[in-house]
């Protein structure tokens, strides 16, 4: 039997992550969260069989992504969001969110397709509270792809 062989153990850090909207590393993002992808399982009874139910794979259904971050001077992401209001379309654009371990390297590479704006939300604003203030947008997509990444590339680097 083959021994087990652990070339690389420095896990990857939630805190470690940035976003590129069509290539280029947008402002810094302080949650993420729809990474998350479902198969539906369908079921098929046969006659005579009581035993149990066959279970077969169905299609893939994936969350919308929603993405946090400080309010910044850009107002990149609620022009985005505005784009094609009055016209009834949306921008699509490609993003990807990269998940890096301690030492800057890519751990991680999502591809998130075709994705566009479905809903925008402003920061909370409390006279009494010391958090910074936070803008949401929540993307529908095309689907997610985890892509093989060159572990030895730093994040945001070439």
């Amino acid at each position: 039997m083959g021994a087990f062989r652990i070339v690389n153990f420095n896990p990857a850090l939630s805190w470690r992550f940035t976003v590129e909207i069509e290539g280029i590393t947008e402002a810094l993002f302080a949650e993420c969260e729809g990474l998350k992808l479902e198969r539906d399982v369908e079921e098929v009874k046969e006659g005579g069989n009581n035993l149990f139910i066959y279970k077969l794979p169905g299609r893939i259904k994936q969350e919308n992504i929603r993405l946090r971050r400080g309010v910044t001077y850009s107002h990149k992401l609620w022009e985005w969001f505005i784009k094609g209001t009055y016209m009834g379309t949306v921008e699509r654009k490609n993003i990807s969110i990269i998940v890096g371990d301690s030492t800057q390297k890519v751990v991680q590479r999502w591809d998130v397709l075709d994705a566009w704006p479905t809903r925008y939300e402003g920061p909370e604003l409390k006279v009494d509270s010391i958090q910074a203030a936070l803008e949401m947008i929540e993307l529908a997509h095309h689907g997610i792809m985890l892509q093989k990444e060159d572990t030895k590339k730093p994040m945001g680097g070439s």
